[in-house]
């Protein structure tokens, strides 16, 4: 796993949904999974609902198959669907305290789930997907980066402008090679060779699979 998911968190991505998706299952985007007990920590996703709006929901698990939060936000088709869009998630909670889970889309806060309640301390992860494995995420995804801190309103405004924690923007060719403060962070794009997507600060290194391709589109 990028993170330690009983201690507070914070996870960053940008995606792009294809133009004219108009499925309204539940699409994967990224998940924590501990597979011996079969339960998600962590699942980011996104579908349409209705016609004219995508809705993000995150689901966090307390690893003992009970649900501690659920935010979620419908965010329009003409800021989501055929354009790049960055998406923040927060979770304060750890093993011994409850805390807030908060959901940002591009750099403002849309939903926050108050007291969310604390992690099972004995539940692990095993595995980090993004796109799947089922329901297959329709469109592109980049800049997925992981801290084990909680970012603020302010920092997390800052990175979708390029500042601060993020000091460019994911299309810059003068970016720092590592988000400051990160603890796993993922770049998909041409540059990836092979099916090795490196962890580019940590050593959880993933492995793409089935139709998954590489594209040089980035934010």
């Amino acid at each position: 796993s990028p993170i330690d998911a009983t201690q507070a968190f914070s996870f960053s991505c940008w995606v792009k949904i294809d133009v004219g998706t108009t499925t309204s299952q539940y699409k994967n985007l990224v998940r924590l999974y501990d597979s011996a007990t079969n339960q998600h920590r962590f699942k980011l996703t996104i579908h349409k609902r209705p016609n004219t709006w995508h809705r993000i929901d995150v689901f966090i698990s307390d690893g003992a198959g009970g649900s501690t939060s659920q935010p979620d936000a419908y965010i329009p088709n003409a800021e989501i669907e055929g354009v790049w869009g960055h998406i923040a998630v927060t979770f304060a909670a750890t093993s011994s305290a409850t805390g807030d889970t908060k959901l940002y889309f591009n750099g403002e806060l849309v939903e926050t789930d108050t007291g969310s309640a604390a992690l099972d301390a004995s539940a692990t992860i095993d595995q980090l997907m993004v796109g799947g494995p089922a329901n297959y995420f329709p469109g592109k995804t980049t800049e997925h980066v992981w801290y084990q801190d909680v970012l603020t309103d302010e920092e997390v405004h800052q990175i979708y402008n390029g500042q601060d924690r993020f000091p460019n923007k994911p299309s810059d060719p003068r970016r720092p090679p590592n988000p400051a403060g990160a603890v796993s962070h993922y770049r998909f794009g041409n540059a990836i060779s092979g099916t090795t997507v490196p962890d580019q600060i940590g050593s959880t290194d993933l492995t793409l699979n089935g139709g998954v391709s590489v594209s040089p589109d980035v934010p």
